[in-house]
């Protein structure tokens, strides 16, 4: 977490924070959801496991609350998204 980081290395987690965003572009936790949900997107073309397993795998205990983020990330649900990654490969 920011916070462990921010501990180690004796830094406080608003700086890091700052820092990142001046670094990277996006803030931290935009950033860390951005990967997530590109984990789960591929976890959607390459594997079987259901929706709310996926949600689980990259961090995420509410599938309402993955289903609202990957949709904000992907403009479609994460069913949806499945269904159009399996037609693009026929």
């Amino acid at each position: 977490s920011l916070e462990e980081v921010a501990r180690r290395i004796n830094i406080s987690p608003n700086y890091i924070c700052r820092i990142f965003k001046e670094e990277v572009g996006e803030t931290y936790r935009s950033y860390c959801i951005r990967i997530k949900m590109d984990y789960a997107a591929s976890l959607l073309r390459n594997s079987n496991l259901r929706v709310n397993e996926i949600g689980t795998a990259v961090g995420y205990s509410d599938p309402a609350y993955f289903n609202k983020l990957f949709k904000k990330q992907y403009q479609c649900t994460p069913v949806e998204y499945r269904k159009k990654a399996a037609h693009s490969q026929d």
